[in-house]
């Protein structure tokens, strides 16, 4: 029996040591990334946990006003949350609930949801499909990293989004909240599909790293109301060959193209993505 056992925990431990070492390619995992909250008091009350219990299928922390799942123990591949628990609406996806879960395919989540905690579904590679009900208001640091995610439909309610939170997924179109002003650093970083990615108005900065490694990125449209394109934001995107930057833009970091070899930046003649691809030699045209 212990032999049983330990061959899925061993199986675990492989594939949480084979996942931490995969972000190193979106830049690497520092203390301060791992201990970042996402500021879920933004999205639940400020309340100490008043008792936990277990269904057989999931164990819950509960609340005075809410309930939050703490770790998913079922074994199916179809996962649906209930919306409540002893009379309190579920509200929470707890820290790390069904992280590193390879057998969950699909998780149908109930409308009272809020929140949904740091690293809760990091590596379930499996898992291809869930819904971000409306009400939805933040997404934790880590939360979907390497999952098998292809397609992300976000409510209008969601306004955080954590570092992290969607690297090293399967998606191929990204439309980001329309209600979200401020992006976290590494983001969408290793997602090998992604071709095409939309901004909302109210986002005026690319973050460090958001779009770092994403190697099927081919032309790249900057919306004018983007003041900013923080550090190695588009950096090792192999594919990547026209990037065009308006001269809203006056702010690039460090990096920015580094490992993007074949690029060329389009931008007007005076800019400031002009000044930068002079600095660092790039090509550049200004003829827009």
């Amino acid at each position: 029996m212990k032999n049983r056992k330990t061959f899925p925990r061993l199986a675990v431990l492989i594939l949480a040591l084979a996942l931490t070492f995969s972000l190193f390619a979106c830049g690497g995992e520092s203390k301060e990334d791992a201990e970042t909250s996402t500021s879920s008091t933004v999205a639940l009350p400020d309340e100490d946990s008043k008792s936990k219990i277990s269904d057989g299928t999931f164990n819950y922390s509960l609340y005075k006003t809410f309930a939050e799942v703490s770790e998913y123990i079922g074994n199916d591949t179809v996962v649906i949350i209930p919306p409540s628990v002893e009379g309190l609406p579920l509200m929470s996806i707890g820290k790390s609930a069904f992280e590193y879960n390879t057998t969950i395919t699909t998780v149908i989540m109930p409308e009272s949801l809020t929140n949904i905690g740091n690293y809760s579904f990091r590596g379930c590679t499996n898992l291809t499909s869930v819904n971000f009900p409306e009400g939805l208001v933040a997404v934790g640091n880590y939360a979907f990293v390497s999952t098998g995610l292809t397609d992300l439909i976000f409510p209008d309610s969601l306004t955080v989004l954590g570092k992290y939170c969607f690297a090293e997924t399967k998606i191929t179109k990204l439309t980001m909240p329309r209600y979200i002003a401020k992006t976290n650093d590494y983001m969408f970083c290793g997602c090998p599909n992604l071709v095409e990615f939309d901004l909302p108005e109210c986002m005026t900065k690319i973050a460090n790293r958001m779009f770092y490694n994403c190697d099927a990125l081919t032309v790249v449209t900057i919306p004018d109301f983007v003041t900013e394109i923080d550090d190695y934001a588009f950096s090792g995107c192999d594919s990547l060959t026209d990037i065009y930057i308006p001269a809203t833009v006056t702010t690039l970091g460090e990096g920015v193209f580094i490992g993007s070899d074949n690029v060329t930046i389009h931008t007007p003649a005076g800019s400031a993505a002009e000044i930068y691809a002079s600095h660092y030699k790039m090509s550049c045209d200004n003829n827009i």
